[in-house]
Formats: structure tokens, C-alpha cells, sequence
């Protein structure tokens, strides 16, 4: 029976039902979606597309009045009338079906009404609520895909397909299908269904179907005036099955009589992102639905913290109330707050302090303008604190601890570093006694700090009792995570939408960009107050969570909290650069990209610009007719790998242009604007948090980047340069990957080959060619030398006879024929991956954790990603701890036995140290010394020292 003519519309303030076709859209979406796993291969793809669907209705419509609408199984009164119907459905995919309980949890944490009728199709819940709710005068909105459900649409009924992302109103389905909304019934049942096995009219086509219905209406109609029809076979298919037509109406027909009631109090809804709260958030964290947390985070209110109570203290009996305070709780959270970030001389705008959550304080010692409020002097607050900051019974929470603590370890490092060489340096001492490798259980015990307060500057203020830095403790629990900085992990631990700096700050005039002492001390109090806030709280959360695991707390106590002094000196001190020899190079660098790029246009036969992508493309593939590599969506790529493959003289001179070009913005236009004015010197920033395998970064200038193996990034090497009468050290560890590959798998091959003491590549060569060490030719050990560091990074045949220039099935030789030699390897790969897919994380030696996504995934590259980052992680995080620990130990022995001696940098594997020319060749055993000692491994650790004007010379 058809759904009865609507009533006429409402008013213009009538009520909305909302109703979602759940079954349908989950289906749709883990079809859409299904290749989503999460880190121990548990799909999540239905989950993750109906949630979306669902969270876009509810955050964009805002129902009132909702219902998610369910099939209750395959038996219903179609399936008696036509046992056939819907017969040819497979069973519902496994994977889907084992979302369904997470599904629930969803809709149970959010709220959202549902409906699930025994016997009833969904599709027939829906038209019957919708008939309900239009006999009420309420309009609705169906949210669902199924083309079935536009047999509802009319005055005051609208389809939202959810996929598609279209709206479809009465006018639309005339579009959309050819004939009239009311109508649609009678179209469907000629064409029938092959989804449900509807069988329909065999012989009318769409087209003719629509013709049929707009003539005559309905399907008895059409065969009352079969004889009509002039197309035979149209007209025979009719008559031949007419029966057939009146039971696929009766299938399609959707039913306006299910036992449900539409009362409106049954489907009310008043909740939304403001009412969901934090389960809602942790539920999706869980499931590693980043998106969808930072949808739900943007539309947060704001959690409990009150800035309002915040305060302004602008006077020192007020600074030494907060000091007192702290002593009763035992605990202190401190941000030096800046004009700017200069790693020397930063310009102090003021301190916040708190001695317990809720209790914030901001000093101002010197915003500018006509502010109505007294400032202090910097020092004089400060020597009011130093007693506190001193006492290691108070525990120190930092929103920015490296950066707080390079601030208060003063100027005595940066200014002696240009100072000459002492007396008592003429000599070189003998070395110290080569130290014994440590145990594996007890790396980090000789590195702790003693007494059990973290010692944290030693300059003429010193902090102690450093307990809680939240960026280090959050990266620590999850490296995957969007970031560590306060506002991201405010949001998901606190539930709370903190400020950031940039906010209060606004954009400026004039170009200029505001900097915190612009602003009125009481503009910036509601961000200083919570940063200070914010530490103390998310310490309390993170801080357990840390200890709970005992790897994790090692690290963080021993390792990290430690590094963070080290970090901060190192900024502070800087490497000279010598600015005349950068811009000779860049001068040089620029003629030499001149004549390339004139002789690129001799081969092309006219001039053209190598950076656009579109004229390259012209030039290679139209112009010179060379064979394109891949497409994008723009066209075809003209990328390295690209130009790399086309054996063409211009490919070999465009690949050079693009590295002088990429080597002169990056460095050597660059690092002459970063130079300290006072102290001539570069000063990189250094990011504990930035790389999920542990790995420090840099920037401003980033230093991790500069090639090392070719002449051109050699020569910007030479730019960094000693003191007048002294020496930059380097220390390298020697293949510090491999020799961690060859402990971890314990391959005997791969041991033997490190003991031997030759060179590991022609070693490596050997062993898989079965040639002698000395038969080994170039072209073999650069092939050797590609697996040994490709193996780690799960390194292809495809990639491997790209970067050597040889055939694929070659180099998949090369590939086989090494897993065989180095089964142990090839075996520790498959027990990692296996140890990854059941806890969906890895760790390195020291227990440093990653978690590892989509190692179930359907999608070939993102399992082979996840892969090679299982495999990878435990080898560089491994060696990024170990190089942490390296300083640490470097640092504490330079301090002792050579204090003219600093260290400077850290690059990969590698230590830069000045030292005056006298103690050169000792700071390069001390380091020697420190670093081998750091890890006991088998093969052992080894480090390449060097001395030199030049960091060129040095390496």
C-alpha cells in the first residue's frame, strides 16, 4: 500500500525529525573505509565513516529530534511473498560485523535514540515514522544513501546522502531518475533491484521505464494499455510478465505500517560537541581518530580552569607569598616569559609562577607603554627566587623547561667561548683509562643525576628539584601523538581548549610582530597564568602515567630531564661562521646555477624556468620528447626520482641546478641572517619531541640536513669554523645503525663481519656474492652498502635498481640472495613484526615506545609503511638514545676533566666540540672514551674522532 499524499506543509516553525538509515550507512561506509586499522591491525573503517557521517548531522543540523534506524534481519513479509528476495546476499563481512559492538559504544556515549523493529526492514521503520511524524505536521529529513528512501521525499520530506554529500528535495528526483517523486515506486519495479534481487521487467531499460511511468503513471496502468506500447520488445516483456511487474511493486513498495509510534518525546536530542565531553574525546583518542578528536577539541568549551582567578603581583612581598605558598605544597610551576627567544641575551618581560592549580601569578618586569601598573626589576625578583629554585625539596614543574633553563644558566658559556686559550692548556694530558662498556640493565645508572634532585643549570642561578616538563612526559607516553605542546595536550588530557600565544598576541601593524611585552601585564596574565597552570596539572596526570612503566621513567628521569641542561648550554653557546666564506660560496654557487641553467636552455632550444613544473613538463616531454615517468594529478611528475630515471643530458644538469639551488636558499642565504650579533655565532634550537623514533631535530638553523657526502655539502661545512687559537673536535659514531641491526638479530654473519674489523660493506659483498674480499668491485659494495642500510628502512628491489642504475630483477637477486646469507636478520625482522601486530607498538633497547598503525591494513602501502616503521624504529631509536646518553656522559666529563672545553652540536651520530688547540687531541679521547662506554653491544661501539680548523676538517 503507497504512502498516503502528505499533508500540506507546516509553518515555517514547525518541528524536524531527523532520521538516519543506520544499517545502510554503516555498510556504505566500511565499504568506503574499510582498509582503516588501527596500530594492532583492528579494523576500524565502518566505525570511522559512520561516525563521521553521524557527527556532520548531528554538529551541522543540530536535531532536536533523532533516530538512528536499524535492520533487525533479513526476515520480513517480503521474504514470504518472495522467498527469492534479497537470496543472492553474501553474509555480512566479518570485519564489519565485529565494528558493530564499537559502533554501539558510539551511539551510547553520544546519546542518539535508536529504533530496531523484529521483522521489520528498516527502510519500512523509516517511512512509517515519516508518515507519523507528517500526519503531525512536523518536517523530516532522512539521512541515508539508499536510493529506495526518495520514494518518501515531498512537501516537507528531504533526502541527505551522507556519501555524496547532496541534498535531494521533491524537484531534485524528477532530476535524479526521470520521473516524478510520487512516482518512483512504479519506476522501481520495473527496473528492479539486483542489490536486493528485486527481479523487475526483464527487456525495459531505464529509459523506457521512466517513458512508460510519465505516460501512464502507475504499473497497473502501463499494463492495462500494453497493447499500446509500439517497441515489440518492450511491449512482449510486459505481457510476458506481468506478474512479475505487480510483485516487484509489492517488494519495492516501501510499508507505512510498522508497529511504531512517533512520539516526539521518544526521539528528543539536545545534545552536541559542548554537552559530549571528555568520554566522547577519549573514545575517539582511542581509536586514533585524530581527525575527528581535533573537530570535537575546536568545538570544547572551555574546561573548568578559571582564569579569572589568576593575579597580578607587582611587588616583592607579593613574589615571596607565592615562595612561601610553594614551600607548604612542595611543589612549583615557573615560565620566564620573553620579547624574544634570542638563546644569549633574550630580553625578560616577566615570571609566572604557581604554587598549586588555580593559584597563578604573573610578574611584569617590562612591558612597555603607558601601562598603569609597576613593574619590577628582573633581578630583583629573581634573587627573591633563587632560594626556592635552588631547594631541590620543592619539585619544579616548566611548561618549557630547555627553554627556562638556558635562560637562567646565564652568559658566562656563550662569552667564554671566544676567550684564548689558558696556561694551564699548553700541555696535553695522557688520556684517561679507556672505560669499561656498561650492561644493558644498567645504561642509564652512571648517567643519573647525584644527589636524586635533577641538577639542571650550574650558572649563577641554578635550578634544582626539576620534576615535570608535560611536552617531554607526553611525547614519552605516546610519540604519535599531534603534538606535545600545552594547547594539544590540554586538549586531550584536560579536556580544556588552552590559549596560545599567538591569539593574545594578534597580528600586528605594520609588519611588525607583537611580542608579549606589548601588550598590558593584565592582557597577558590569562595566557602566562595558565601556562603555569596548565604544568602543574598536566605534571599530576602524565607523571604517574610515566612512572607506571619503568623503561619509560628511566628515560625520562635519566635521559631526558638530563638532556634538557645539555640541550640548553649547547643553544646558548653556538658555532662560528665564518659569514665571508657563506657568501663567496653563494656567489659561486649562484655563476655556477647561471651557466646550468643557460646551457638547460641550449638543450631545449629556447629559455625556460627549471622551477616551474609546467614549463619543465613541456620542455622534457613535449619539446624534447622524452618518456614521462608518473602522472599526478596536475600532470606528469617532473620530481627527482623522475629526472633520475631519464637518461638525458638535461636531466644531469637540472638535478645539479636544483641542488646548488636548494643548498644556496637553505643555508647559505640563510645562516648569515641567523648569526648573533654578539657573539658571531649560529644558535640552532633543538626539538626533543619532533621525530617519533626519539630523534633530535634542529632549526633556525635546521644543521641536521647539510649533505655530508657530497663536495658541495662539504664546502658549507667549512663555513663553521674554531676561535683564533682553538679546535672543533668531532666525534662520529662508526655505523652505529648496522652494529645495533647486528645486536638485535644476533646475526652471525653480520658478526663476524663487524669482529673481523674490515670494511663491512665489501665484507657484506663478499659473504652474498661467495667472491673474495678483494675480487669485490665498486659497483658491488655500493650494492652492499645499499641493503646494509636499506634493510632497515625495508628497502625494495624497485628502490634498490633505482639508486644503483641497474635492472629490478637484478637487484631483487642482490635482495634474495642477501636475506639468505643473513637469516638472522631476515629472523628478527619477522619476530618484530610479529610482536608489533599483537601489542601495536615497538620499543627500542632502552624501551622507548612507538606505536605502530595499520599494520592490518588492506592498502599495501600503508601496510608496507607501518612496516618499515616497526622494523626502523627499534634500529634509530635505539641509536638516537644512545647518542642522548652519549651527551649527557660527554657533557658531565668535559665539565670535569677539560672545562675550557664545550661541546656544540649534535648532528645524527655525531659530537662537535671546541676546545683550545692545546687540549684538542684530549677532548677527543674524553668523547671517544664517553661514547663507546655508553652502551655495552655486540659488535661494540665505535666512534671516529677528528680535529681541525673547520668542522670540515674535524669530520
Amino acid at each position: 500500500m503507497p504512502p498516503p499524499p502528505p499533508p500540506s506543509p507546516p509553518a515555517t516553525n514547525a518541528n524536524t525529525l531527523h532520521l538516519v538509515d543506520a544499517t545502510s550507512n554503516i555498510y556504505r561506509a566500511h565499504w568506503t573505509t574499510g582498509d582503516l586499522a588501527l596500530a594492532d591491525g583492528t579494523r576500524i573503517g565502518a566505525v570511522f565513516g559512520f561516525a563521521n557521517q553521524l557527527l556532520k548531522l548531528l554538529r551541522e543540523e543540530q536535531p532536536t529530534h533523532v533516530a538512528l534506524v536499524f535492520d533487525a534481519g533479513r526476515r520480513s513479509f517480503r521474504t514470504e511473498i518472495f522467498p527469492e528476495y534479497k537470496a543472492n546476499r553474501s553474509a555480512a563481512d566479518p570485519e564489519m560485523v565485529r565494528q558493530i559492538p564499537i559502533i554501539d559504544e558510539m551511539i551510547g556515549l553520544l546519546g542518539v535514540p535508536t529504533l530496531k523493529l523484529p521483522g521489520w526492514e528498516a527502510d519500512d521503520v523509516l517511512a512509517t515514522l515519516t508518515r507519523q511524524a507528517r500526519d503531525q505536521a512536523w518536517e523530516v529529513v532522512l539521512f541515508t544513501g539508499d536510493k529506495d528512501m526518495l520514494q518518501l521525499v515531498g512537501p516537507g520530506v528531504r533526502v541527505i546522502d551522507p556519501i555524496r554529500n547532496r541534498r535531494v528535495g521533491p524537484q531534485d528526483v524528477q532530476a535524479l531518475m526521470g520521473v516524478p517523486h510520487d512516482r518512483l515506486v512504479e519506476l522501481q519495479a520495473l527496473m528492479g533491484d539486483d542489490i536486493d534481487n528485486v527481479p523487475g521487467v526483464k527487456g525495459v531499460g531505464p529509459k523506457w521505464a521512466a517513458d512508460l511511468v510519465n505516460r501512464w503513471g502507475t504499473v497497473e496502468e502501463i499494463l492495462a494499455h500494453v497493447d499500446e506500447i509500439k517497441h515489440k520488445t518492450v511491449r512482449e516483456a510486459l505481457r510476458a510478465q506481468a506478474d512479475t511487474a505487480r510483485l516487484s511493486r509489492r517488494l519495492v513498495e516501501l510499508h507505512v505500517d510498522a508497529p511504531v509510534t512517533f512520539e516526539p518525546s521518544r526521539f528528543a536530542y539536545g545534545l552536541g560537541p559542548a554537552q559530549w565531553g571528555a568520554r566522547v574525546r577519549d573514545f575517539f583518542r582511542r581509536l586514533e581518530m585524530n581527525t575527528i578528536v581535533r573537530t570535537l577539541d575546536a568545538a570544547a568549551p572551555v574546561a573548568r580552569i578559571d582564569r579569572g582567578a589568576y593575579r597580578l603581583v607587582t611587588d616583592l612581598d607579593g613574589v615571596r607569598s607565592v615562595a612561601a605558598r610553594a614551600r607548604e605544597t612542595g611543589t612549583l610551576a615557573l615560565d620566564l616569559v620573553t620579547a624574544t627567544d634570542d638563546p644569549v641575551a633574550p630580553a625578560l618581560c616577566g615570571v609566572a609562577l604557581a604554587a598549586a592549580p588555580g593559584e597563578a601569578v604573573y610578574v611584569p618586569f617590562a612591558h612597555r607603554g603607558l601601562h598603569a601598573v609597576p613593574q619590577l626589576r628582573a633581578e630583583d625578583v629573581l634573587a627573591a627566587l633563587a632560594p626556592l629554585l635552588e631547594d631541590a625539596a620543592v619539585a619544579k614543574d616548566l611548561p618549557r623547561a630547555k627553554q627556562t633553563l638556558r635562560i637562567l644558566e646565564g652568559t658566562h658559556d656563550a662569552d667564554a667561548a671566544s676567550a684564548a686559550p689558558s696556561a694551564a692548556s699548553a700541555a696535553v694530558p695522557a688520556p684517561a683509562p679507556a672505560r669499561e662498556p656498561r650492561d644493558l640493565l644498567d645504561l642509564m645508572a652512571p648517567l643519573a643525576p647525584a644527589p636524586a634532585p635533577v641538577p639542571a643549570a650550574t650558572g649563577p642561578l641554578a635550578l634544582r628539584g626539576l620534576r615535570g616538563d608535560p611536552g617531554l612526559l607526553g611525547f614519552l607516553l605516546d610519540t604519535s601523538r599531534d603534538g606535545s605542546d600545552l594547547v594539544a595536550l590540554s586538549r586531550k588530557e584536560l579536556d580544556h581548549s588552552a590559549l596560545a600565544l599567538e591569539d593574545v598576541l594578534g597580528k600586528g601593524t605594520r609588519g611588525r610582530a607583537p611580542t608579549p611585552e606589548d601588550l598590558a601585564p593584565a592582557d597577558l596574565l590569562p595566557w602566562a597564568g595558565e601556562q603555569v597552570d596548565l604544568a602543574l596539572r598536566l605534571t599530576a596526570k602524565l607523571l604517574p602515567a610515566v612512572n607506571a612503566d619503568a623503561d619509560l621513567r628511566r628515560l625520562y628521569e635519566e635521559l631526558e630531564l638530563p638532556l634538557c641542561a645539555v640541550l640548553a648550554r649547547l643553544e646558548r653557546r653556538g658555532v662560528l661562521v665564518d659569514v665571508a666564506r657563506l657568501d663567496a660560496l653563494a656567489a659561486e654557487f649562484q655563476q655556477r646555477m647561471n651557466v646550468l641553467q643557460e646551457e638547460c636552455w641550449a638543450i631545449a632550444g629556447e629559455p625556460f624556468n627549471p622551477g616551474s613544473t609546467p614549463q619543465l613538463r613541456h620542455v622534457l616531454f613535449e619539446k624534447l620528447g622524452l618518456a614521462p615517468g608518473r602522472r599526478t594529478k596536475t600532470g606528469f611528475s617532473t620530481d627527482q626520482s623522475v629526472l633520475e630515471e631519464l637518461d638525458h643530458p638535461i636531466a644531469e644538469k637540472l638535478l645539479l641546478l636544483r641542488k646548488l639551488t636548494k643548498l644556496k636558499n637553505t643555508y647559505l642565504d640563510v645562516l648569515p641572517k641567523l648569526v648573533n650579533a654578539r657573539t658571531g655565532r649560529v644558535h640552532t634550537t633543538f626539538n626533543q619531541t619532533g621525530a617519533a623514533t626519539g630523534r633530535l631535530s634542529s632549526d633556525n638553523p635546521n644543521l641536521q640536513n647539510i649533505p655530508v657526502r657530497d663536495e658541495e655539502g662539504k664546502r658549507i661545512r667549512e663555513a663553521f669554523h674554531a676561535a683564533p687559537g682553538w679546535r672543533l673536535v668531532s666525534a662520529d659514531y662508526s655505523q652505529i645503525e648496522l652494529r645495533l641491526l647486528a645486536h638485535l638479530s644476533a646475526d652471525d654473519a653480520l658478526l663476524a663481519a663487524f669482529r673481523s674489523g674490515e670494511d663491512i660493506h665489501r665484507a657484506t659483498a663478499a659473504e652474498v656474492l661467495g667472491v673474495a674480499r678483494d675480487a669485490v668491485t665498486r659497483e658491488q659494495r655500493d650494492a652492499a652498502k645499499a641493503v646494509n642500510f636499506g634493510i632497515m628502512y625495508g628497502i625494495s628491489s624497485f628502490g634498490l635498481a633505482r639508486q644503483l642504475g641497474v635492472g629490478q630483477a637484478e637487484a631483487q637477486r642482490f635482495i634474495d640472495r642477501y636475506r639468505a646469507r643473513y637469516g638472522g636478520i631476515q629472523r628478527w625482522i619477522e619476530r618484530t613484526l610479529a610482536e608489533a601486530r599483537r601489542t601495536g607498538e615497538v620499543r627500542t633497547l632502552q624501551g622507548r615506545r612507538r606505536r605502530i598503525s595499520n599494520l592490518g591494513a588492506r592498502q599495501r602501502p600503508l601496510r608496507e609503511g607501518a612496516e618499515r616503521q616497526a622494523i626502523n624504529t627499534p634500529i634509530q631509536g635505539s641509536a638516537a638514545d644512545v647518542m642522548k646518553a652519549a651527551m649527557i656522559a660527554v657533557e658531565r666529563a668535559l665539565g670535569a676533566e677539560l672545562p675550557a672545553a664545550r661541546m656544540l652540536l649534535t648532528v645524527h651520530d655525531e659530537l662537535l666540540i671546541e676546545a683550545p688547540e692545546a687540549d684538542a687531541a684530549r677532548a677527543a679521547a674524553v668523547a671517544r672514551r664517553e661514547m663507546e662506554a655508553v652502551l655495552k653491544l655486540d659488535p661494540p661501539l665505535v666512534v671516529d674522532t677528528g680535529t681541525g680548523r673547520t668542522w670540515l676538517e674535524a669530520h
